[in-house]
């Protein structure tokens, strides 16, 4: 992930006023993967706000498979 991918979401989420309480990221093994996690106060205006972005989201079970 850039830094501007990371700036456009965060910029999304910042627009609709949703707070984020914390932020991390780490890598995959796939060759080039990096990934970011958000703690949100809104968990499902976060998601549809991302979606109507065209940004993809990953579910627990999607991330279990990462790690």
């Amino acid at each position: 992930m850039s830094s501007s991918a990371l700036k456009k979401i965060l910029k999304v989420i910042q627009d609709t006023g949703v707070n984020i309480e914390y932020v991390y990221a780490f890598t995959s093994s796939v060759a080039g993967s990096a990934y970011v996690v958000l703690r949100v106060n809104d968990i499902e205006e976060a998601e549809a706000v991302l979606a109507r972005s065209g940004i993809e989201t990953l579910s627990d079970s999607d991330m279990s498979v990462l790690l």
